[in-house]
């Protein structure tokens, strides 16, 4: 195949599901993001017409790896017929290469690979990166270089001490920060990461370690627990229990497992880890030219079970989220997401805030994590888009457009701010208007950075629009009594692909959990710019709202942490 070696790609006919994803070597299968063979970050470009890119982040699933150990099928991904590992000669060769990363030391044999049978340990270790993600990493670093070239300058200068470009965040996996290494290595003429300028504790996050300033604890899900969070979980879980979707996840379980020959069928509490396993089973060893899927899975048969295994598996893990949005007309799904990743937004907008206003030299932010991470966010921005399970690769691409305003004066969906050359607020004493507009993009293709959910009242809700010569944001209010649903990819419009960064405000302002909700969050998260100031509420939106005489038009952290939006 197109990764490493050709493979007949037939052999996995049963995933045409994906073939939106990634067509590989002219036949569809989801190895990779599209857009690091098409080198397109974007459907709807910006460029042109005085629009320029100032900050950039991306958020995105892991490069290619081996199969995670999975205790339900004890580590056999189809008993009845003949399996390989990465004992095999086949396999091994993708693992012979020093595991260590810049942050971390690996050592395969005190995590051997799983799937090998005694005496052999495998060549990969359980769920490690392998080879061909060195070569994928390198040319979407190469995108990245391509697209950010005029933000980013070819040293690509760190976040360590002294300030710098590029910000690197992965969660502590060695899949992870291998990804993060050789992205940056495509990005930065071919350097790694050095440890001086990319420190440990500013980079690396795991779900053991402690949440604490300064790192980038607010990757990991679910930081809110409390008592309304308990509730809720305990309701979604009964209703799950008596949904369709039980059901019909232990039916596709039970047909697949008589073709993989496990045995006995797991208990119907199980199926979406089940279908997971299975799942993980046939694109590790597919998109690393492993041909040994059994044969039932190849027949026209075998491609409507898969497909229907693929949705229901995603939609066992966005249970939740569906749930939620049926409920109050979408408001309860903003209670929900708010605790589950509603953060994540506030710390992507204060980071926009913080290079505009000059407090912080970052341009571009790289953030490695899973694809239940990916899966999460999708459950909040793009529902149909997330239906699937994401290639390896696939990214959310939030990007910050800025150009001076036709007018002397802001209009509502322009700020002027106080900026140097390029706007990029480094000096200069000149006030020039900017006007600014906040786009979004998965794999590829742009979505809406502002989808519609619920606001607690209309006047709340993003109104305003940004133009340009290439698409117009309407109005998207998404209240109570709206009609309006969030847009899928065939029915997209240019118009609803953008949005004034006012509005992008309004919008993360409703999906930031209240204090206490999310303490956790509100003890610890505060910039380094900031970190002196012993008060993580102190000028996170207050400054930019004040610079601007009032065009931004959100509250601030403080007001947030007082009032509950969502009871």
């Amino acid at each position: 195949m197109c990764c490493e070696k050709m493979r007949p790609l037939w052999l996995f006919s049963f995933l045409l599901s994906f073939a939106a994803y990634l067509p590989v070597c002219g036949e569809p299968f989801p190895c990779l993001n599209p857009s690091i063979q098409s080198g397109r970050l974007r459907s709807v470009d910006m460029k042109g017409d005085g629009w320029s890119i100032a900050v950039s982040s991306i958020f995105q699933r892991h490069l290619d790896r081996w199969i995670y150990g999975h205790g339900l099928i004890e580590n056999r991904c189809w008993p009845s017929h003949p399996e390989l590992s990465s004992a095999d000669p086949e396999m091994a060769r993708f693992c012979d290469f020093d595991f260590d990363t810049v942050w971390s030391e690996w050592d395969v044999s005190r995590n051997p690979d799983p799937y090998a049978n005694p005496p052999s340990a495998g060549k990969c270790g359980d769920h490690f990166g392998t080879s061909p993600a060195h070569r994928h990493g390198y040319l979407f670093g190469q995108v990245f270089r391509k697209e950010y070239g005029e933000i980013i300058s070819e040293n690509c200068t760190g976040n360590g001490e002294g300030g710098g470009e590029v910000s690197l965040e992965s969660d502590g996996a060695q899949k992870n920060e291998q990804t993060l290494m050789h992205e940056f290595r495509g990005l930065c003429g071919g350097r790694l990461p050095e440890l001086g300028e990319f420190p440990r504790e500013k980079v690396i996050v795991s779900d053991w370690s402690p949440s604490a300033p300064l790192t980038p604890f607010f990757l990991k899900r679910d930081l809110c627990r409390n008592g309304t969070r308990d509730e809720m979980g305990k309701e979604e879980g009964d209703a799950k229990r008596k949904s369709e979707l039980w059901g019909e996840a232990a039916e596709l379980s039970k047909r697949i497992a008589e073709i993989t020959g496990h045995s006995p069928v797991p208990p119907e509490d199980k199926s979406g880890e089940y279908l997971d396993n299975v799942f993980d089973c046939t694109v590790v060893h597919q998109c690393h030219g492993l041909s040994d899927v059994p044969p039932p899975f190849l027949t026209d048969e075998g491609a409507t079970l898969w497909e229907g295994a693929d949705t229901a598996e995603t939609s066992w893990r966005l249970f939740s989220f569906d749930f939620w949005r049926e409920r109050e007309g979408g408001r309860r799904l903003v209670e929900y997401g708010s605790q589950a990743y509603g953060y994540f937004f506030y710390v992507l907008l204060d980071r926009f805030v913080a290079a505009l206003q000059g407090e912080s030299s970052e341009r571009l932010f790289i953030q490695v994590m899973s694809d239940s991470d990916m899966t999460a966010l999708l459950g909040l921005l793009d529902r149909q888009r997330g239906a699937r399970r994401p290639p390896w690769g696939s990214a959310l691409v939030w990007e910050l457009w800025e150009r001076p305003s036709a007018s002397s004066s802001s209009s509502p969906s322009s700020s002027s701010t106080e900026t140097g050359e390029g706007g990029k607020g480094e000096g200069g004493g000149r006030n020039i208007p900017m006007e600014r507009a906040v786009t979004l993009s998965f794999n590829g293709e742009s979505i809406n950075p502002c989808p519609p959910l619920h606001f607690p009242s209309k006047s709340d809700s993003p109104s305003r629009s940004v133009s340009s010569s290439h698409s117009q944001t309407d109005s998207h209010s998404g209240g109570e009594g709206s009609s309006e649903q969030p847009s899928s990819s065939s029915s997209s419009s240019a118009s609803s692909l953008v949005c004034s960064l006012e509005d992008f405000a309004r919008w993360v302002s409703h999906m930031i959990p209240p204090r206490e909700w999310c303490p956790e969050f509100y003890e610890n998260y505060r910039r380094v710019s900031r970190a002196s100031s012993g008060d993580p509420t102190a000028g996170v939106l207050e400054g930019f709202c004040s610079s601007n005489a009032g065009h931004l038009e959100v509250p601030d952290l403080s007001e947030m942490a007082d009032k509950p939006y969502f009871k």
